[in-house]
């Protein structure tokens, strides 16, 4: 295993280096969310503002309607809805985990969408392979 030795100074140079970059990125994360607000023509914020009522309504929807008994979930939407997120303009760690949240119910909906094919399938091959009763001759079990 090949291990360095480093100096006072070169240690201390490094160290102070790694904290110049944190600082920078945290300025530039600043920066960035100040020109994601900007908005001279006025149209970020009413569409900020109408994804975040969507945003509600899907919160709402995925807390009310389970995939258990709702069949046909827009899953496909949903994890486009967490993956678009980060792009909103007000984001925040909130909406991270709204996007984890909204992956995983739409996995649920999807495992129940297939336990639901397959037992629709099973029963199609049940009744497909159960007993059937010759149609020309008449039933005489119940006959009195």
């Amino acid at each position: 295993m090949a291990s360095h030795t480093l100096d006072d100074e070169e240690y201390q140079k490094l160290h102070n280096d790694r904290r110049l970059a944190e600082l920078r990125a945290s300025e530039l994360e600043a920066e960035i969310v100040r020109v994601r607000g900007e908005d001279s023509a006025n149209r970020i914020k009413p569409l900020n503002a109408l994804v975040r009522a969507q945003l509600e309504i899907t919160r709402f929807a995925v807390a009310n309607l389970n995939p258990e008994n709702t069949r046909g979930w827009p899953t496909k939407a949903l994890i486009s809805v967490a993956d678009l997120l980060s792009a909103m303009p007000d984001f925040t760690p909130d909406d991270t985990v709204l996007a984890i949240e909204l992956r995983s119910f739409a996995s649920t909906c999807d495992s129940y969408a297939l336990q639901r094919e397959q037992m629709r399938a099973d029963k199609l091959k049940a009744d497909a392979n159960a007993p059937k009763g010759d149609l020309d001759r008449p039933s005489t079990e119940n006959a009195s």
